[in-house]
């Protein structure tokens, strides 16, 4: 998302392998990571971040990245169990991981693009918040009804960028 690293020269989208990735050493400051390429393209440009595109549970390689410690990091996943399954994943690697945009307010405020999960999550997740696991123990016993699922493409754009601060 800064268009000053010039470690990719001048690239804007990569993929690199995960012993790659854990060798970087950037001149960033926060690293967004989302589940969604189309959001993740989207991310408008932003001095001193990193955008991060693991389409779901691909996030097992930052493991390695110990630069990352130094970062702020920002997940953003679907508002669904298994969203609540990859940030406690990636909290196992990075226990500083903050969650973005998966509160039961931007739930709340986005009834109308709620959809259904199909084989929802009922695994025990230690590394949330309070209010994280309580949604996530929401969702899972169907509190706002059977399956609930927010994904994060569906999220209005305008309250993205806002909570993200850009």
């Amino acid at each position: 998302m800064d268009p000053e690293i010039d470690q990719f020269g001048g690239a804007r989208d990569i993929t690199v392998t995960a012993e790659a990735f854990g060798s970087l050493c950037l001149a960033v400051h926060t690293v967004i990571a989302t589940e969604n390429q189309v959001n993740f393209l989207a991310l408008p440009d932003q001095p001193g971040t990193l955008a991060l595109y693991g389409g779901g549970y691909g996030f097992s390689s930052l493991r390695e990245a110990d630069w990352l410690r130094d970062c702020r990091v920002l997940y953003w996943g679907d508002l669904d169990t298994h969203g609540f399954r990859i940030l406690d994943q990636l909290r196992a690697a990075h226990p500083h991981v903050e969650s973005v945009l998966m509160d039961e307010r931007t739930l709340l405020a986005h009834r109308d693009a709620w959809g259904k999960e199909e084989s929802p999550s009922r695994a025990a997740l230690a590394r949330l918040t309070a209010a994280e696991a309580a949604l996530y123990e929401s969702l899972g016993n169907s509190t706002y009804g059977s399956n609930i699922r927010l994904e994060q493409e569906l999220i209005s754009w305008r309250w993205a960028l806002r909570e993200l601060g850009a």
